[in-house]
């Protein structure tokens, strides 16, 4: 028995096969690691690899951003990534084809306690990751609603207004168009 973890696609029209990703199993207990659809946009798709960890026993998670026509695959450590900033990677949203991915976020302290946040007062906050591998902080809110026309759309609760993020513009501005939340 071989413990190997593979990526690939599957062409439906050329029956073909093609692996993207072949590797021996040296991190994850075996049968862990194994490679499962997040999301997809378009040609993108967000792969999540995860399991127990050999030795520490420990449960992780990868990511892998992946482009199926091109063929090529991009390896994210988005926890490492967003703890820079403080903050855990929460809920994860692939919002778009470009490769630009979104976060509803806690602070470290609070992942670490599911019910610190309800009783700190601490808002959660939306990030985005672009294609560049930039991050942003667009909002301290958690009421992500979408992404739409290169902007993250939002409502703050405590005006119930919908706000619209532009990720190139970095700006934020009220977003009457959407209706008021909870109505």
């Amino acid at each position: 028995v071989t413990d190997t973890n593979l990526l690939g696609t599957y062409d439906l029209q050329t029956r073909e096969t093609k692996i993207l990703r072949r590797e021996k199993n040296s991190q994850w207990q075996p049968g862990s690691g194994l490679f499962f659809v997040h999301s997809t946009k378009g040609s993108k798709l967000l792969i999540s690899q995860g399991g127990q960890r050999r030795g520490s026993f420990e449960l992780g998670v990868k990511y892998v951003l992946l482009d199926f026509k091109q063929g090529n695959a991009t390896d994210l450590d988005l926890k490492s990534d967003l703890a820079r900033f403080g903050r855990d990677s929460g809920q994860i949203y692939l919002v778009d084809g470009g490769g630009t991915l979104l976060f509803v976020t806690l602070s470290l302290e609070e992942s670490k306690d599911s019910s610190a946040h309800r009783n700190s007062g601490l808002v959660p906050e939306i990030w985005v990751r672009t294609p560049s591998g930039d991050y942003v902080k667009a909002a301290v809110s958690a009421h992500y609603q979408c992404t739409r026309n290169g902007e993250v759309i939002y409502w703050e609760s405590s005006t119930r207004d919908f706000m619209a993020f532009s990720i190139a513009g970095r700006t934020t501005r009220k977003a009457p168009e959407f209706k008021v939340a909870g109505s």
